[in-house]
Order: structure tokens, then C-alpha cells, then sequence
């Protein structure tokens, strides 16, 4: 029988330096004090301070824990232990015997803290690979570690991008290797931008599939390895069928039935007799089992196991040849450049470690420096980092003296972007690490918090989290925590703030609705979105009143955490209006700053005078000024069939503007005509610098130092630049402010190991994170941490029950996430969100799975504004009115910006125009191919959409942002549906547009002086014969008098050059396969072959 230890009890056992532990420790709990305490214990019996390894999960960890214990070694050599007690005392007199055994080895701590051996899991691998002779070290080792996201040039997605496009193009490979990319090309319908996408995505997360790739040769074995799988699932159903039959006292006519089910054909063709396809119980099934053992049985994993595929893996040897060629030229892509990324220095580290059977040189000198490791964080370790601490242990044997502890909260683990499975903590808690077995210790007690917030988050999350583990989903059971703290002076508490959503009016479909559906569905989520948000201000503001007046002190200050970057400038908004300071310190980017937004936009408009979307982003920026009212009387002011720009120009407008407004537009065109007029003197970089001084740039946004950085980087952007914009947007942080605001903003994850005095946290959902069906499942089962996890199913299918698993892990973190921002409150936390009851087919947000178990938590519900009581921001064309203008952004303020340089004539302003076609015809051919490849992949059932008019509002949208002018898009849908039913009608050609394995519109990349180009293929073919025929859309229309022969020469004449770059590249994809090239007008319903030209084939 064992008994039970109290939270003193489990922290002296842990920090004993002779036993390896594996303890769990909620939030608040101690856990930097208790590895501090094991360290000093540690360090005081070795001979060296380098044998105790402590591997922390961040860089600012292990810069926090070298000074922790550097602190507490200074004080204990300064000072006695007068007044200390209780755990100061016992860490205090450990710090002496640290100091003692300091004066016996000479080794002079305090002059020289480097000597602690405190380092990260990425940093402990690259001294392993630098450890490496060169010749050895060289491929993963180099002057730089690449951070994803950090740096266009150490971004390893970029490293990535260029090696996946090289080899799909290379004309030189390998004749394994070309085989291999044929059957891969030919398997995704040559749809090479889909199939590059989930390669990079792959080579991304290659930590989780490169040694099993290497390991599994070919697809014998891996159907070998599947089918071990397949049984693992197959026994857990049935083992659970015949426990739950022999505790009900089951007949044994369903004993034998059950035990019959063997193999997965038996199992598939049960769930076809006793479930119907959408998963539920056949009112009438065949088998002798009950209804409710039927029931049970899918959640014991019986719908899973139905869905699992049946696959022959013929296509696995070609991804194996393929990916694995294309690693190898990674690596040296990344030696040439000098570069590694932290994925290739632990898989180097990895190999250098050696495994059980073959223990390296290395390994050994390592086994013998190291004496002791502890690990903090170990929920958000992953497969790979596992597997490296394994061979650290490997040769460990029992009672020899050395230990290991490992220190983490599953309920913390939010890393699973980076790889992290909280589920092998539960694993290691279960089974130990190869030979060296934990003993499992659980601390209760939260020191950080108020009783009453203690209280509630234990009410509100033991409730919400699962009851068992789940090694799969990294779900586990919620740890209770015993607050410590006296509840003093500030009244603490939970409060919430739910608003109970119309779930129609905010998750509803609006795809192809009409503009105005589409308005009052934003307008009812931004009315949503900032009840919540302004409830949430309020509570920040009686916390900053009742907190103590300090910025420098975690208790006075008030953090508002949100999931995501994107959530927060709703929330700045508010705190700006209401007037309340704040920090932002990593948090804001770039595309948060209105100054940046505008400099953009008018970069943008300078660069393509037909980028109708920046120009509406200038006119309304501030230094233009106009609401959406007075944009709408621009356009609506010129005849029709204008494009914005040409409406401008116009110049009608002038009288439906106010003088004010009509000043500033015109301000905007003779600042555009002097760029026009001196654009040939000076860079772009210059003109965009100019032009943003002449339209007051400085005097009416500021923000001088973001501008700087952005016109740096603008020089730098060329051809890539809408990748460079992005970038510069979204990964680019504005510096924080002074320092000495007391509201902090930032997210979830960088304000884990931090607390505060008040905590908000406004509306956290369940959304998920967007991913690609991978192009290879790997990570889905692991039966023990001897068996290697396989790669289950590919070619990027999308199986069900890796939906599930994905899914779930997903869930589960959202759920740890929202845990880890309420557990950073001492006094007060406030929970705002929205969320939406149980009905229908709506999934219940996270959210609401904890605030559900709440006693009382209908009370608290505020209704959410009605939809149709939200007034509308857009009045009706119809109604013959303007729109109403609407309220201005929180930072435009009117201002007069300076005058100009020098005055400009009226003739300047009016001669501005971007040298460009009319955009009418390309918008045409646009719609018009999007349509007919629409019509290509889906069918008779694309066609009846078309003609019933649901996609007209989508037409339209598109051509509203190909520039085209609102009273011109009638005309031009009527026109592209045309093309579409006379291509339908068109029986000759139907072979083009058949849903054959082959048939798809592509996009191909190819070599042209040395570059990589892309090159847009309307339709691809394979015919019967086994011909190859590319095929290029036309839709211009013929001249007057002009025959359909002169009509299609002309075209095929003209199209030439481009058919012929798409005839080398797929030739070059297709070696020895016949290939055709031809123009297809749609609206003719005639074919017209090109000729290659000699020499081409």
C-alpha cells in the first residue's frame, strides 16, 4: 500500500542527488527552485561542475538558471543563514557544500559561471557536431544555425524552395532518381506547385521521417510494418469488445463472434453489415451484439480502424528515391552556403550519438564526462530530442551513482508546432528511458496565485481536461493544484465575460453570397468582437486601479495574452482609444503600424498604377483621407467601364466631394505626376522616400524609424515582391515602448514562466492551425520507444484517422494553452470570449469546454448584439444614396500636411495615368480560365452551378479586384459564361476538359539563363495514345472581316515563343514521351495545333 507524500516530502525526495525522478509540476509550483536546489546538490559531490548537464528549453531559461544559481551562491558566500527557514534554509546550506567543494577543486565559480553546464537541447547538439571531426561535421555544422522566420537569407524554407525546384527540373539526374520524379509527377497530375509545396513541407518536418525513410527500403516492408499497425488497433477494439462482453455477462455465441474478427477485411466487412456510412448503429443489423456494445465499440476505435486504408505502398520506393537524393542536395546546398539549420544539426548530433548496438567514440567520451542530467520542460520535448537523451543514458547502469531527472507539466505543452508530444511524457512516466526507469513524483502546490483564482482554475480545468492519458494525442488527466499564498489585502478572483453568439450569423457560409450579405455578416462579427474587447478594457482598468502602482513588480502589472499576433490589433485599438499606455515588446509587427501600411500601399500604386487594391488603400490611409462613402462617389462619378484610376482622372468627382476631400485627392495626383515626370532620374526606392514626404508622410503618421527600415528593405525586393512584403509584414517585430507602461501585451507562449498581477484573456477558440495533408503520415502510433514511428500513409491522402489524430492534438493544446495564460495570474483573471451552444453541425469552441463546467455560467452569458439590429455601414445602390460615412481608424487624425515643393499645373495632376491596356480583356481571359478549369475538375455539377447563378457573386469579386469597374461586370460574366457553355458543347474537343488522371491545370518551373521562371499551363492532357498536349486558353475575338484560319494563325503566331517554353518544360518532366502543343478558343469551339519548332523535339 503506498502512502500518499505531501508537496515537502516530494520536493526533498527530488532534489536527493542519489535517485532519477520524473516529476510533474503545475503552474506555480516551484519548479525553478526545485531543479535550482538539485543542481547545488549535484554540483557538491562531483569533481567537475561540467558532469551536471541541465538542458532547459529556451535560451532565456538557461540564461535565468545560470543566474539563479550564481545568485544563490553569492549570497550564501556574503552572507549566514540567519532568518532563513523552510526551503530557503535547506537551498541556502546547499549552496555552502557547493562552495566547499569549490575552495577543494580550485574551480572558482563565481569568477568564472561559464564552467555551469546549463545549455538548450539545440545548443548541447551543435557542441556534439562540433565535437565531430571536420570531414565529419562539415554538412551540418556551420559558421550560422538558421532560425525559421529570421532572415530571408537563413530562412531554411528558402534553402528548401530552391533545391525542391532544382531537382523537379533538373535535366541531369539520375536515371533512378528521374524515374522516381516521373511517377510522383504523374501521381499528383503534373501538378508540380501542389507537389512542391508538400515536399518543402516535408523537408520542414524531417526530423520526423528521415531515419525511418532510411531504415524502411521498400514497400514489402513497410506493408509489413503497416500491417503491425493495422493489428495494434484490431486488438484494441476486440480486447475491449471481450472485456466489456465478459463484464456483462455476454453469451458465447458473441464471444465467438467477436473473436472471429481477425484481419482488417473481417473487420471492414462487420462495419458495413452493422453501421450505416455516416457512422451510427444500423436500426437493423445482422450480428448478435447489442446496440450498446456497438456504440462502445466506435469509441474504443472501431470507426478508425474502419477508415484505415488498404494500401499496396507501390508508390513508396519512388518518394524513398526521390526525398532521399533531394536531402543529400540540401545538405550540400547548405554547406556551400555555410549554413544549418537546427533540424540538421540534431539529426548530425543524432548520428554522431551512435545507438544501442553501435555506441560511437563520441558517445563514450560523453558517457564518461556526464554524470547527472536534468531536463526541464520535458512535455515539449520531441521524438528526436528523446531519442538523443536516450543515447545519452544508454550506457548507464543501475546503481553506479548517476541520475536523471526530468521536470515538466503535460498541461503546459504548447510546442507542437515545433514537433513537441506531450504524450511521451506520459510514455517515459510509464516505462523509463531504454534501461534507466523514473520514479514519478507529483508537486501540488502553486505559489504564485491568489486562493480564490487557485480555486477556480482547478474547478474550471479539472473538469475540462481528459480523465486518462492518450500517448497519441498528448492528452492527459489535470494535475490539481493546493494554493500556497494568503489571500492579503487585493481581492482576488475569476471573472468572465461570454457572449453568446448568433452561430449562423458569424460562422455562417458566405462564399458567393451578395455584398450585402457579406457586409452584415462582418458587421455582426466586428460588433461581436468589440463587445468583448471593450468589456475586457474595462476590467484592465479597475485591475491597474487596484493593483499596486508598479511597472518594475510582476503584482502591478496587467498582461493581456492573446493565441495569436493577429488577435491583437483589435485590442490596441481599444487601448488606444480608451487611452490606456501599454508594452508590446516582440509582439506587434510590422503590419500593425498604419505609417508602414500606407508607405506600402503608395510603393505599391508607384510601382503598378493598376493595383486597384493599394490604390484604395492610399485614398483611405491617412494621407488621403476618404471614408468608403467618398470613394464610392469617385467611382460612381465617371462613366462607365473606368477603371479607379481612370474614374480619377475623370475628375467629375470634384463636385460630390467636399473641398477638403477634393483637395486632397488632387494633392494625391500631382504628387503621382511628378513621380511620372521625374521617374527616369533616380531610383525607386528614392521616388517612393519623395513621394511620401510630399504627401506629409512624416507630420501626419510619423513612426520616422519603421519607415527607414521599410525603404532599407524595399530595394531588396525586385521580382519577389509580394513574398518580401509578407515577410517584412509578419515577421518584422516593432520594438516595445519605454518600459514603464504597467499593461503588457503579448502572447501565450512567450509569457509562459512569467506572471502578473491581472490576467486577460480575450476570446481563445478551437480554430486550428491550417496545414497540407502531408505527403507522408509518420507520427501517428508509437507502441514503445524501441519501436521507430512508420510512415502510415501517403501521397498526401486524407485519411480519416489522421483527421482525428491531428485534430485532437490540436484541441488538446488550445485547451493547454488557455490553462498556461490563466495560470500567469496572482490576483485577478478575466476570461472574455465568445461561444456558441451546442446544436446542429457547429463544433463547440474550446473555450466553451471550460467555461460549460462553470455552476453558474448561464448567468454570466451577455447576449451578442442582433444581426439585423446592427446598422449597416453600406446603403443600397439602389436607393439612389451615397453610403453613410463610417467611423475613422483610431490613429487618423486630419492634419494639413506641408505644401508642396513647388506648385503644379492642373494639366500635371489630369496627365497622370499608368501606361497600361484597358484591364477588361485580361480580366476576361482570367474569369474565363478559372471558370473552365472549375468546369474541368468538377463536372456536370460545376456547369449546373453556373447556370443556376450561385457563382455569380464570386465572379464578381473577381473582377472587382482585377480592377474592373462595377458597371462593366455584368457584361463581362455574361461573356465568360458563354465561353464556358460553348465549351461545353463542344463534342469534337470534349477530350480536353475529361476528369482523367491527367487532365489538370499546372504550373511548371524551368531553367532560363541560368534562372527559374514560372510558367502557367492552362490544361495538361494525357491522351489514350499516351501524347502529352498542352493546352493555352484564348479568348480575344477575331478581327472584323477576319476568317477563323487567319484568326487562329494570327494567335498560334504571336503565342509562339510562350508554347514553346512549355513544350521544353514538359519534354524536360517527360522525357521520351510524345508531346503536343495547341491554342483552344472557347468561344469558336476550334483547336488550333502549333507546330514545334525544328530542332525542339
Amino acid at each position: 500500500m503506498s502512502v500518499q507524500m505531501n508537496d515537502a516530502q516530494v520536493r526533498a525526495q527530488a532534489v536527493d542527488p542519489s535517485g532519477s525522478y520524473i516529476v510533474r509540476a503545475p503552474a506555480g509550483s516551484g519548479k525553478t527552485s526545485l531543479l535550482v536546489h538539485r543542481y547545488l546538490n549535484l554540483l557538491s559531490g562531483v569533481n567537475r561542475p561540467e558532469e551536471v548537464l541541465c538542458v532547459t528549453f529556451t535560451v532565456k531559461a538557461t540564461a535565468e538558471m545560470r543566474e539563479r544559481i550564481v545568485g544563490v551562491l553569492r549570497r550564501a558566500a556574503d552572507s549566514d543563514e540567519a532568518g532563513l527557514e523552510g526551503q530557503k534554509l535547506e537551498e541556502y546550506r546547499a549552496a555552502r557544500r557547493v562552495l566547499e567543494r569549490d575552495a577543494q577543486r580550485g574551480w572558482g565559480l563565481l569568477r568564472s559561471a561559464d564552467q555551469l553546464n546549463i545549455s538548450t537541447l539545440d545548443g548541447l547538439c551543435a557542441n556534439i557536431v562540433r565535437a565531430l571531426p571536420v570531414g565529419r561535421a562539415s554538412a551540418a555544422s556551420g559558421r550560422e544555425l538558421i532560425v525559421p522566420g529570421y532572415g530571408i537569407e537563413q530562412n531554411p524554407r528558402s534553402i528548401f524552395e530552391h533545391c525542391t525546384r532544382r531537382l523537379l527540373l533538373d535535366e541531369d539526374l539520375p536515371e533512378a532518381v528521374a524515374e522516381a520524379r516521373s511517377h510522383l509527377l504523374s501521381l499528383y497530375r503534373t501538378d508540380m506547385q501542389k507537389l512542391s509545396g508538400l515536399i518543402i513541407e516535408m523537408l520542414s518536418q524531417r526530423a520526423d521521417w528521415v531515419q525511418t525513410v532510411v531504415a524502411v527500403e521498400g514497400a514489402e516492408e513497410l506493408a509489413e510494418n503497416y500491417g503491425t499497425f493495422v493489428q495494434f488497433w484490431i486488438d484494441q477494439v476486440r480486447g475491449w469488445a471481450l472485456g466489456r462482453l465478459e463484464q456483462e455477462g455476454g453469451s458465447g455465441e458473441q464471444r465467438r463472434f467477436v473473436e472471429a474478427l481477425k484481419t482488417q477485411a473481417d473487420w471492414g466487412m462487420f462495419y458495413q453489415a452493422a453501421y450505416t456510412k455516416s457512422g451510427t448503429v444500423r436500426s437493423r443489423q445482422s450480428t448478435p451484439l447489442s446496440h450498446e456494445l456497438l456504440e462502445g465499440m466506435l469509441g474504443a476505435g472501431l470507426g478508425l480502424l474502419s477508415q484505415l486504408p488498404q494500401d499496396d505502398f507501390a508508390w513508396y520506393p519512388h518518394l524513398r528515391t526521390f526525398m532521399l537524393h533531394l536531402l543529400a542536395d540540401v545538405a550540400v546546398e547548405m554547406m556551400q552556403r555555410g549554413v544549418a539549420d537546427f533540424t540538421g544539426v540534431a539529426l548530425a548530433a543524432d548520428a554522431a550519438l551512435g545507438n544501442e548496438d553501435e555506441v560511437t567514440d563520441l558517445a563514450r567520451a560523453l558517457d564518461y564526462r556526464l554524470q547527472h542530467i536534468l531536463v526541464d520542460e520535458f512535455q515539449d520535448t520531441s521524438e528526436l530530442q528523446l531519442k538523443l537523451l536516450r543515447q545519452l543514458v544508454v550506457q548507464w547502469q543501475p546503481d553506479e551513482g548517476r541520475t536523471l531527472l526530468l521536470v515538466g507539466d503535460t498541461a503546459q505543452s504548447c510546442y507542437g508546432f515545433r514537433g513537441a508530444r506531450p504524450g511521451l511524457f506520459n510514455l517515459v512516466e510509464q516505462v523509463g528511458i531504454g534501461e534507466l526507469r523514473l520514479t514519478p513524483l507529483k508537486l501540488s502546490s502553486n505559489f504564485r496565485s491568489h486562493p480564490a483564482v487557485v480555486n477556480e482554475i482547478n474547478a474550471l480545468f479539472g473538469r475540462a481536461f481528459p480523465d486518462e492519458n492518450d500517448i497519441n494525442t498528448g492528452a492527459a488527466p489535470y494535475v490539481g493544484m493546493q494554493p500556497q499564498q494568503e489571500a492579503g489585502e487585493i481581492d482576488g478572483g475569476v471573472s468572465f465575460d461570454l457572449v453568446e453568439i448568433d452561430s449562423e450569423a458569424y460562422f455562417g457560409q458566405i462564399r458567393g453570397a451578395p455584398p450585402e450579405v457579406k457586409r452584415q455578416h462582418e458587421r455582426y462579427r466586428t460588433a461581436c468582437r468589440r463587445q468583448i474587447i471593450e468589456r475586457g478594457v474595462e476590467f484592465v482598468r479597475r485591475a491597474l486601479a487596484d493593483l499596486p502602482d508598479t511597472a518594475a513588480e510582476a503584482r502591478g502589472q496587467v498582461a493581456i495574452l492573446v493565441r495569436k499576433r493577429g488577435d491583437l490589433p483589435d485590442v490596441v485599438n481599444a487601448l488606444e482609444r480608451a487611452g490606456v499606455a501599454y508594452s508590446a515588446d516582440s509582439t506587434l509587427n510590422y503590419k500593425n503600424s498604419p505609417a508602414v501600411r500606407a508607405c506600402i500601399a503608395l510603393a505599391r500604386v508607384l510601382r503598378n498604377g493598376t493595383d486597384r487594391v493599394a490604390l484604395t488603400a492610399l485614398l483611405r490611409s491617412p494621407l488621403c483621407g476618404l471614408s468608403l462613402a467618398e470613394l464610392h462617389a469617385i467611382a460612381g462619378a465617371a462613366p462607365k467601364r473606368r477603371s479607379l484610376w481612370e474614374a480619377l482622372r475623370d475628375g467629375r468627382w470634384r463636385e460630390r466631394l467636399p473641398g477638403e476631400r477634393a483637395a486632397a485627392v488632387d494633392r494625391v495626383l500631382t504628387v503621382f505626376a511628378r513621380m511620372r515626370t521625374g521617374s527616369r532620374s533616380g531610383d525607386f526606392v528614392e521616388r517612393v522616400q519623395r513621394a511620401w514626404s510630399m504627401l506629409g508622410g512624416p507630420s501626419v503618421l510619423g513612426d520616422s524609424a519603421r519607415i527607414d527600415e521599410l525603404l532599407a528593405a524595399l530595394g531588396d525586393w525586385g521580382e519577389n515582391w509580394a513574398e518580401r512584403e509578407d515577410y517584412f509584414l509578419n515577421s518584422t517585430f516593432i520594438p516595445g515602448s519605454s518600459g514603464e507602461e504597467r499593461v503588457r501585451l503579448m502572447t501565450i507562449h512567450n509569457a509562459k514562466g512569467l506572471e502578473f498581477g491581472a490576467v486577460w484573456i480575450p476570446s481563445i477558440t478551437g480554430e486550428g492551425r491550417n496545414t497540407l495533408t502531408p505527403l507522408l503520415h509518420t507520427d501517428a502510433w508509437s507502441e514503445s520507444l524501441t519501436t521507430p514511428q512508420l510512415p502510415l500513409a501517403g501521397l498526401g491522402r486524407d485519411h480519416a484517422h489522421f483527421k482525428y489524430i491531428d485534430a485532437e492534438r490540436n484541441r488538446q493544446e488550445v485547451l493547454r494553452l488557455l490553462y498556461i495564460a490563466a495560470t500567469r495570474a496572482i490576483y485577478r483573471l478575466h476570461i472574455s470570449t465568445a461561444i456558441v451552444l451546442p446544436r446542429g453541425d457547429y463544433n463547440i469552441l474550446t473555450m466553451y469546454s471550460v467555461v460549460r463546467h462553470l455552476d453558474t455560467w448561464s448567468d454570466r452569458v451577455m447576449e451578442a448584439p442582433e444581426p439585423e439590429q446592427i446598422p449597416a455601414d453600406v446603403s443600397s445602390p439602389a436607393a439612389g444614396a451615397h453610403p453613410p460615412d463610417e467611423t475613422r481608424p483610431h490613429y487618423w487624425h486630419p492634419q494639413t500636411p506641408p505644401p508642396l515643393p513647388a506648385a503644379a499645373s492642373e494639366r500635371d495632376s489630369e496627365s497622370f495615368a499608368p501606361a497600361v491596356a484597358s484591364p477588361d480583356a485580361r480580366a476576361l481571359g482570367s474569369l474565363v480560365h478559372l471558370l473552365l478549369e472549375g468546369w474541368a475538375k468538377n463536372g456536370e455539377a460545376f456547369l449546373g452551378h453556373c447556370r443556376s447563378g450561385r457563382f455569380a457573386g464570386y465572379c464578381r469579386s473577381r473582377l472587382r479586384v482585377l480592377g474592373v469597374a462595377p458597371q462593366a461586370l455584368d457584361g463581362l460574366i455574361a461573356n465568360a459564361l458563354d465561353c464556358l457553355e460553348s465549351a461545353a458543347s463542344d463534342l469534337e474537343n470534349a477530350w480536353l476538359f475529361a476528369q482523367g488522371e491527367y487532365a489538370e491545370a499546372v504550373l511548371l518551373h524551368r531553367r532560363e539563363q541560368g534562372e527559374l521562371r514560372e510558367l502557367r499551363v492552362d490544361r495538361l492532357v494525357r491522351r489514350d495514345d499516351g501524347t502529352r498536349w498542352i493546352i493555352d486558353y484564348k479568348t480575344g475575338a477575331r478581327g472584323r472581316g477576319e476568317s477563323l484560319a487567319s484568326y487562329s494563325a494570327r494567335q498560334l503566331r504571336q503565342a509562339d515563343e510562350q508554347l514553346h517554353r512549355y513544350f521544353q518544360a514538359i519534354s524536360a518532366a517527360f522525357p521520351g514521351e510524345p508531346c503536343r502543343c495547341g491554342l483552344y478558343f472557347p468561344h469558336e469551339r476550334h483547336l488550333a495545333e502549333w507546330s514545334p519548332r525544328q530542332g525542339s523535339d
